[in-house]
């Protein structure tokens, strides 16, 4: 959600310098391993960060042009972030969007785990290899490509996935509304998951 559908808005460096959680560690995962009395602050600090980056909320360039081609097309869509239910609740608020599935990091295991796109294919009634999956980050691609869907990449030039993770880029979600409307085909090999190809249709 920070970064794909809103401008980035959470300091992550500072998070990690607080926590003391550096790049590239899963910050999710470190605070996990941490002792109980520890782990509650660092989970207080994150929030703290969160709300701080609520505080700055602006959607991305092209979001409201792509919900609205979204709702005219009837074209199912979910949310999966590793943000706090009150991140969701607050995009809600702000936007009035409307998904079929919304998950927050409380639904496990997150991101990279492809557990809740597994969720949202089921209850859509789709299967993967029909589903695109959108992030910027690395944990984004990871996770789509082990739900075996199609990868985009909204690219702000931060993130590092593996190529392999990355079926398309593209710089803003206005060219996301293109690639529907227009259609696209990708090739897959026996290696990835959930069959050979993949079509817009």
């Amino acid at each position: 959600m920070d970064g794909t559908l809103t401008i980035p808005a959470i300091d992550f460096a500072g998070l990690r310098a607080k926590i003391n959680v550096p790049r590239p560690l899963d910050i999710l995962v470190e605070v996990s391993k941490m002792e109980a009395e520890q782990r509650d602050w660092a989970m207080k600090v994150i929030e703290e960060f969160e709300a701080d980056g609520r505080s700055r909320f602006a959607l991305q360039p092209g979001c409201k042009e792509l919900f609205s081609f979204l709702d005219d097309h009837k074209l199912p869509r979910g949310l999966l972030t590793r943000n706090n239910r009150e991140a969701i609740d607050h995009m809600l608020q702000m936007t009035g969007f409307k998904f079929d599935v919304e998950l927050a990091r409380d639904f496990l295991p997150v991101k990279p785990a492809p557990a809740g796109a597994f969720h949202f294919a089921s209850k859509v009634g789709l299967e993967t290899h029909h589903c695109i999956f959108v992030g910027d980050s690395e944990e984004d691609m990871e996770c789509g490509r082990r739900a075996g869907m199609v990868t985009v990449l909204l690219d702000h030039g931060y993130a590092k996935p593996e190529e392999d993770h990355v079926d398309i880029r593209i710089k803003s979600l206005h060219e996301l509304v293109e690639l529907i409307a227009g259609g696209f085909h990708v090739e897959r090999d026996e290696s990835w998951p959930h069959g050979r190809s993949s079509n817009s249709d």
